[in-house]
Protein backbone atom coordinates (compact mmCIF):
# COMPACT_ATOMS: atom_id res chain seq x y z
CA UNK A 1 0.00 0.00 0.00
CA UNK A 2 1.38 3.44 -0.95
CA UNK A 3 1.97 6.18 1.67
CA UNK A 4 -0.90 8.23 0.22
CA UNK A 5 -3.28 5.27 0.46
CA UNK A 6 -2.19 4.67 4.05
CA UNK A 7 -2.77 8.36 4.82
CA UNK A 8 -6.21 8.22 3.21
CA UNK A 9 -7.24 5.26 5.36
CA UNK A 10 -5.85 6.96 8.48
CA UNK A 11 -7.97 10.03 7.74
CA UNK A 12 -11.07 7.91 7.24
CA UNK A 13 -10.45 6.21 10.59
CA UNK A 14 -9.93 9.53 12.39
CA UNK A 15 -13.13 11.06 11.00
CA UNK A 16 -15.24 7.95 11.60
CA UNK A 17 -14.10 8.01 15.23
CA UNK A 18 -15.56 11.51 15.58
CA UNK A 19 -12.28 13.39 15.67
CA UNK A 20 -11.49 16.45 13.58
CA UNK A 21 -8.48 16.79 11.32
CA UNK A 22 -6.04 19.47 10.13
CA UNK A 23 -4.26 18.38 6.92
CA UNK A 24 -1.01 20.28 6.38
CA UNK A 25 1.08 20.36 3.21
CA UNK A 26 3.18 22.39 0.78
CA UNK A 27 1.87 24.21 -2.29
CA UNK A 28 1.04 21.56 -4.88
CA UNK A 29 1.17 18.66 -2.42
CA UNK A 30 -2.39 17.56 -3.21
CA UNK A 31 -4.18 18.75 -0.05
CA UNK A 32 -7.33 19.79 -1.90
CA UNK A 33 -7.41 16.62 -4.02
CA UNK A 34 -7.13 14.42 -0.93
CA UNK A 35 -9.80 16.41 0.88
CA UNK A 36 -12.19 15.96 -2.05
CA UNK A 37 -11.45 12.23 -2.13
CA UNK A 38 -12.23 11.92 1.59
CA UNK A 39 -15.40 13.99 1.23
CA UNK A 40 -16.59 11.86 -1.70
CA UNK A 41 -15.99 8.71 0.36
CA UNK A 42 -18.26 9.89 3.16
CA UNK A 43 -20.90 11.12 0.73
CA UNK A 44 -21.14 7.58 -0.68
CA UNK A 45 -21.76 6.40 2.90
CA UNK A 46 -24.71 8.77 3.18
CA UNK A 47 -23.04 11.45 5.30
CA UNK A 48 -24.08 15.06 4.98
CA UNK A 49 -21.16 17.23 3.88
CA UNK A 50 -20.44 20.93 3.50
CA UNK A 51 -17.34 21.98 1.55
CA UNK A 52 -16.06 25.49 2.19
CA UNK A 53 -13.26 26.98 0.10
CA UNK A 54 -11.29 29.80 1.66
CA UNK A 55 -9.25 32.34 -0.28
CA UNK A 56 -7.03 35.12 1.08
CA UNK A 57 -9.33 37.67 -0.56
CA UNK A 58 -12.19 36.46 1.66
CA UNK A 59 -10.43 37.01 4.98
CA UNK A 60 -11.94 40.45 5.61
CA UNK A 61 -15.33 39.67 4.06
CA UNK A 62 -17.68 38.07 6.64
CA UNK A 63 -19.42 34.85 5.57
CA UNK A 64 -18.44 35.12 1.89
CA UNK A 65 -16.81 31.68 1.78
CA UNK A 66 -19.94 30.10 3.29
CA UNK A 67 -22.12 32.04 0.84
CA UNK A 68 -20.16 30.64 -2.09
CA UNK A 69 -20.51 27.18 -0.52
CA UNK A 70 -24.27 27.52 -0.98
CA UNK A 71 -25.48 28.83 2.39
CA UNK A 72 -28.06 31.39 1.24
CA UNK A 73 -28.19 33.17 4.61
CA UNK A 74 -24.48 33.96 4.28
CA UNK A 75 -24.58 35.34 0.76
CA UNK A 76 -25.16 38.95 1.75
CA UNK A 77 -22.03 38.75 3.88
CA UNK A 78 -23.33 41.00 6.67
CA UNK A 79 -22.27 40.38 10.28
CA UNK A 80 -25.95 40.72 11.24
CA UNK A 81 -26.60 37.47 9.32
CA UNK A 82 -24.29 35.39 11.52
CA UNK A 83 -27.06 33.92 13.70
CA UNK A 84 -29.17 33.02 10.67
CA UNK A 85 -26.11 31.45 9.03
CA UNK A 86 -25.40 29.32 12.11
CA UNK A 87 -29.00 28.06 12.05
CA UNK A 88 -28.82 27.34 8.31
CA UNK A 89 -25.57 25.35 8.57
CA UNK A 90 -26.87 23.42 11.59
CA UNK A 91 -30.07 22.52 9.73
CA UNK A 92 -28.06 21.27 6.76
CA UNK A 93 -26.00 18.88 8.90
CA UNK A 94 -26.68 16.27 11.56
CA UNK A 95 -24.78 15.12 14.60
CA UNK A 96 -22.61 12.05 14.11
CA UNK A 97 -22.74 11.65 10.32
CA UNK A 98 -21.69 15.03 9.00
CA UNK A 99 -18.41 16.48 7.74
CA UNK A 100 -17.42 20.08 7.15
CA UNK A 101 -14.47 20.16 4.74
CA UNK A 102 -12.68 23.50 4.93
CA UNK A 103 -10.03 24.18 2.30
CA UNK A 104 -7.71 26.77 3.82
CA UNK A 105 -9.88 28.36 6.59
CA UNK A 106 -13.25 29.99 7.55
CA UNK A 107 -14.04 29.91 11.23
CA UNK A 108 -16.60 31.70 13.43
CA UNK A 109 -19.79 30.04 12.14
CA UNK A 110 -18.10 26.67 11.65
CA UNK A 111 -16.73 26.43 15.20
CA UNK A 112 -20.11 27.50 16.57
CA UNK A 113 -21.88 24.72 14.67
CA UNK A 114 -19.21 22.23 15.72
CA UNK A 115 -19.73 23.19 19.34
CA UNK A 116 -23.52 22.86 19.11
CA UNK A 117 -23.88 19.50 17.34
CA UNK A 118 -20.40 17.96 17.48
CA UNK A 119 -19.92 17.82 13.72
CA UNK A 120 -16.51 16.67 12.44
CA UNK A 121 -14.33 19.29 10.72
CA UNK A 122 -11.57 18.53 8.21
CA UNK A 123 -9.35 21.46 7.30
CA UNK A 124 -6.36 22.01 5.04
CA UNK A 125 -3.63 24.63 5.30
CA UNK A 126 -0.16 25.37 4.03
CA UNK A 127 2.75 23.90 5.94
CA UNK A 128 4.49 27.27 6.42
CA UNK A 129 1.37 29.32 7.07
CA UNK A 130 0.90 30.68 10.57
CA UNK A 131 -1.36 28.37 12.52
CA UNK A 132 -4.94 29.56 12.21
CA UNK A 133 -7.57 29.63 14.94
CA UNK A 134 -8.07 25.99 15.95
CA UNK A 135 -11.15 24.17 14.74
CA UNK A 136 -12.31 23.35 18.24
CA UNK A 137 -15.58 24.05 20.04
CA UNK A 138 -15.49 26.52 22.90
CA UNK A 139 -15.35 23.72 25.46
CA UNK A 140 -11.93 22.73 24.09
CA UNK A 141 -12.48 19.01 24.74
CA UNK A 142 -12.85 17.84 21.13
CA UNK A 143 -9.81 16.13 19.63
CA UNK A 144 -8.26 17.48 16.43
CA UNK A 145 -5.44 15.57 14.76
CA UNK A 146 -2.83 17.25 12.56
CA UNK A 147 -1.44 15.17 9.69
CA UNK A 148 1.36 16.29 7.39
CA UNK A 149 1.00 15.43 3.70
CA UNK A 150 4.47 14.26 2.55
CA UNK A 151 5.89 14.32 -0.95
CA UNK A 152 5.21 11.25 -3.07
CA UNK A 153 7.70 8.45 -3.45
CA UNK A 154 9.14 7.58 -6.86
CA UNK A 155 6.65 4.82 -7.75
CA UNK A 156 3.74 6.77 -6.30
CA UNK A 157 4.62 9.85 -8.37
CA UNK A 158 4.86 7.69 -11.49
CA UNK A 159 1.36 6.31 -10.90
CA UNK A 160 -0.09 9.74 -10.11
CA UNK A 161 1.36 11.33 -13.27
CA UNK A 162 0.10 8.41 -15.37
CA UNK A 163 -3.42 8.88 -13.98
CA UNK A 164 -3.31 12.68 -14.20
CA UNK A 165 -1.71 13.09 -17.63
CA UNK A 166 -2.44 9.70 -19.23
CA UNK A 167 1.19 9.30 -20.26
CA UNK A 168 4.14 7.20 -19.09
CA UNK A 169 7.79 8.27 -18.95
CA UNK A 170 11.04 6.51 -19.68
CA UNK A 171 13.04 5.83 -16.52
CA UNK A 172 15.63 8.56 -17.10
CA UNK A 173 13.00 11.27 -17.68
CA UNK A 174 10.92 10.17 -14.69
CA UNK A 175 14.02 10.26 -12.47
CA UNK A 176 14.69 13.85 -13.57
CA UNK A 177 11.06 14.87 -12.95
CA UNK A 178 11.19 13.29 -9.49
CA UNK A 179 14.46 15.06 -8.67
CA UNK A 180 13.15 18.46 -9.78
CA UNK A 181 9.79 18.13 -8.01
CA UNK A 182 10.85 16.37 -4.81
CA UNK A 183 7.72 14.24 -5.09
CA UNK A 184 5.40 17.28 -5.16
CA UNK A 185 2.68 16.22 -7.60
CA UNK A 186 1.61 19.77 -8.44
CA UNK A 187 5.16 20.83 -9.27
CA UNK A 188 5.84 17.61 -11.21
CA UNK A 189 2.76 18.17 -13.39
CA UNK A 190 3.84 21.77 -14.01
CA UNK A 191 7.37 20.65 -14.99
CA UNK A 192 5.91 18.18 -17.51
CA UNK A 193 3.46 20.71 -18.97
CA UNK A 194 6.11 23.44 -19.32
CA UNK A 195 8.60 21.03 -20.93
CA UNK A 196 6.00 19.86 -23.45
CA UNK A 197 5.13 23.45 -24.40
CA UNK A 198 8.82 24.30 -24.78
CA UNK A 199 9.35 21.30 -27.07
CA UNK A 200 11.69 19.60 -24.62
CA UNK A 201 9.47 16.59 -23.94
CA UNK A 202 8.21 14.32 -26.70
CA UNK A 203 5.85 11.34 -26.54
CA UNK A 204 6.43 8.41 -28.90
CA UNK A 205 4.36 5.21 -28.69
CA UNK A 206 2.89 6.37 -25.37
CA UNK A 207 6.30 6.92 -23.71
CA UNK A 208 7.45 10.49 -22.96
CA UNK A 209 11.16 11.31 -23.17
CA UNK A 210 12.98 14.55 -22.38
CA UNK A 211 15.24 15.83 -25.15
CA UNK A 212 16.65 18.78 -23.26
CA UNK A 213 16.48 20.60 -19.95
CA UNK A 214 13.26 20.21 -17.98
CA UNK A 215 13.63 23.75 -16.67
CA UNK A 216 11.90 26.56 -18.58
CA UNK A 217 11.36 30.23 -17.63
CA UNK A 218 7.63 29.47 -17.49
CA UNK A 219 8.24 27.74 -14.15
CA UNK A 220 9.55 30.91 -12.54
CA UNK A 221 6.18 31.98 -11.07
CA UNK A 222 5.57 28.55 -9.54
CA UNK A 223 9.09 28.50 -8.11
CA UNK A 224 8.57 31.90 -6.49
CA UNK A 225 5.39 30.63 -4.78
CA UNK A 226 7.25 27.62 -3.38
CA UNK A 227 10.19 29.73 -2.19
CA UNK A 228 7.97 32.45 -0.68
CA UNK A 229 8.23 31.16 2.94
CA UNK A 230 12.06 31.36 2.84
CA UNK A 231 14.03 34.35 4.04
CA UNK A 232 16.23 36.37 1.70
CA UNK A 233 19.30 34.78 3.33
CA UNK A 234 17.95 31.27 2.69
CA UNK A 235 17.24 32.05 -0.96
CA UNK A 236 20.74 33.47 -1.39
CA UNK A 237 22.14 30.26 0.12
CA UNK A 238 20.15 28.20 -2.39
CA UNK A 239 21.50 30.33 -5.22
CA UNK A 240 25.06 29.70 -4.03
CA UNK A 241 24.45 25.94 -3.74
CA UNK A 242 22.94 25.87 -7.24
CA UNK A 243 26.18 27.30 -8.64
CA UNK A 244 28.09 24.36 -7.13
CA UNK A 245 25.98 21.78 -8.91
CA UNK A 246 25.93 18.27 -7.39
CA UNK A 247 28.22 18.40 -4.35
CA UNK A 248 28.82 16.49 -1.14
CA UNK A 249 28.08 17.99 2.28
CA UNK A 250 31.75 18.68 3.02
CA UNK A 251 32.05 20.82 -0.11
CA UNK A 252 28.73 22.61 0.37
CA UNK A 253 29.56 23.44 3.99
CA UNK A 254 32.50 25.54 2.77
CA UNK A 255 30.14 28.06 1.17
CA UNK A 256 26.96 27.70 3.25
CA UNK A 257 26.84 27.27 7.01
CA UNK A 258 25.70 23.92 8.41
CA UNK A 259 22.95 25.75 10.32
CA UNK A 260 21.56 27.18 7.06
CA UNK A 261 21.76 23.80 5.31
CA UNK A 262 19.78 22.23 8.17
CA UNK A 263 17.21 25.00 7.82
CA UNK A 264 16.92 24.39 4.09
Amino acid sequence: MSPRSELFHSIIDIIQSGRSLDLVGEHGSGRTHLMRRVTAHFETLGWRTLTVTGLPAFRKAPLVALGIAGIAEAQEGRPSNISATVRAVTARLQAGRSLIAVDDYSWGVITTVQSQIGVTVMTTRLLHEAVHAPALPSSGFATTYALALPGMGYAELETALDQLLNVRFDSSTLSRIFAKSGGNIGLAAAVVDAAERAGQLHTVDGIARASGSLWTPALRAITEVILQPLSREAIEALEVLSLLGPADIATASKVVSSEMMSHL
